[in-house]
């Protein structure tokens, strides 16, 4: 099934990209997502016409998931541990962030916001920005470069 979402956001924007579908797949990620990745073929000659994101209970073998920005992050713990034994504590994982910078350029601040989701994380930012009169939120264009921030 075709997902309807897909007319109201750009769903490729949401998910990652056929190419990191299939190396993530090829690297042994277990295939459970809400959307994939799957071969659309003609149906007289099977040969591949496009690939495209569905939304379905389950993959085929030739489909990949199309994991999504929470999915992804879903798959983090708070605590990982590397091949070489040694454990990192709490990684910020969800963080989202802007760089003031000069009108020469220069960078001269960061602001960084962190929360316990990357949806949360986006919203502090969000609010910073709104709060800050950096963001015009009926416009929906942020006013940030006219105030020396990238962003």
């Amino acid at each position: 099934m075709l997902c309807p979402l897909t007319h109201i956001m750009n769903l490729e924007q949401q998910v990652v990209s056929l190419e990191y579908a299939k190396r993530l797949k090829e690297l042994g990620v277990e295939q459970q997502s809400l959307f994939y990745w799957f071969p659309h073929r003609s149906i007289e000659t099977h040969e591949l016409i496009e690939w495209v994101i569905i939304q379905n209970k389950g993959g085929s073998d030739e489909s990949c998931s199309a994991f999504t920005v929470a999915e992804l992050g879903e798959m983090f713990d708070r605590e990982l541990k590397i091949h070489s034994g040694k454990t990192v504590s709490y990684l910020e994982l969800y963080y989202c962030a802007y760089i003031e910078s000069s009108s020469e350029g220069y960078w001269n601040k960061t602001h960084c916001f962190n929360a316990d989701t990357e949806a949360n994380a986006r919203a502090k930012m969000l609010v910073h920005l709104i709060e800050n009169k950096l963001y015009d939120q009926k416009t929906q264009k942020t006013s940030a470069n006219s105030h020396g921030v990238n962003t």
